[in-house]
């Protein structure tokens, strides 16, 4: 079954991170506002999603299925509208937690038990982004988090620290795929990076250097890596993306590539999300990837047969 899934380190310690997913009062501060939970194996956690006028538009209720406390963290869904969408029913949500050598937290955290990736699965995945990352860590961190505006969730536009670029190809879903994922090609296509890998399966790693003409931020090596989160090949590749320029190397944002089938080849739709925190990376990447992807369409016309090599 398809599911959603996000690793992530915290600064603060098992603990702190465990009271925050199970004390109502700290949800509230990084979720929604209109929360209430029980804090037992058993027990029952409401969570309503409100507009700034007070009207409903949505709700979920959870069973609390495991805690054990500073290490897992375990609900299922057992009733739920958003919009008129109710397809988080029957699914897991998921936390781990286990403490790290920087005196830490890793996160380890799944949404399990989806029946498919229709509905709102999509906007879910960088949702969940949004609240995990933009919200929790921030709220445990610094003391402030991003709990639900209705704003944000509203159907059709994005959340406001995301990046949306897309394009059309001449060539099949299947040619543009190979374009993005085999690291020979990704070397072949763009000359300027010095080195480029990855490893394209679910839980696979990749990483790009790059040495500008010009000190980049003051950098003169760029590095870009992470974690690929979801792949399905031709269709669908989701990764991590963290940056050593970064004003926060260790912030973590994602990288969505999603390929349609058209008449004339492929529509192709990249959404960057997570920037929130970065501003002058959101700059720059605002106007780099339109010419990211101008790039590979120039690439993948001239050379349709590349993906046979």
């Amino acid at each position: 079954m398809p599911q959603i899934a996000y690793k992530f380190s915290v600064n603060a310690l098992p603990a702190r991170v465990y009271e925050a997913l199970t004390d109502q009062k700290h949800v509230s501060q990084w979720w929604t506002p209109d929360c209430t939970m029980d804090r037992k194996t058993g027990g029952r956690a409401k969570f309503e999603f409100k507009s700034s006028s007070g009207a409903l538009d949505g709700y979920a209720i959870m069973r609390i299925e495991k805690l054990i406390p500073n290490k897992l963290v375990e609900w299922k869904c057992t009733e739920q509208d958003y919009q008129g969408v109710s397809d988080w029913v029957g699914t897991t949500i998921r936390f781990r937690l286990s403490p790290n050598p920087a005196d830490g937290t890793d996160v380890d955290f799944a949404h399990l038990d989806w029946q498919n990736r229709e509905g709102s699965f999509r906007r879910c995945t960088d949702g969940w982004n949004h609240v995990l990352i933009t919200s929790l860590k921030n709220y445990i961190e610094k003391g402030k988090g991003e709990p639900y505006l209705a704003h944000l969730e509203t159907e059709g536009r994005q959340d406001p620290d995301a990046i949306v670029s897309e394009i059309e190809i001449a060539t099949p879903p299947g040619r543009v795929f190979k374009a993005i994922t085999d690291a020979k090609e990704v070397l072949r296509r763009a000359p300027a990076l010095d080195a480029y890998e990855m490893d394209a399966r679910f839980g696979g790693q990749w990483f790009l250097e790059m040495r500008p003409t010009q000190p980049h931020h003051g950098f003169d090596v760029i590095r870009h890596e992470g974690e690929i989160l979801e792949i399905d090949p031709p269709r669908l590749l989701v990764y991590t993306w963290f940056a050593n320029f970064h004003d926060d190397p260790k912030h973590r944002s994602v990288v969505r590539w999603e390929l349609t089938p058209t008449p004339s080849g492929t529509h192709v739709k990249v959404t960057h999300s997570g920037l929130t925190a970065e501003p002058q990376a959101r700059k720059d990447y605002a106007s780099g990837w339109p010419g990211v992807l101008e790039d590979l369409r120039r690439w993948v016309e001239k050379s349709p047969n590349e993906g046979n090599r």
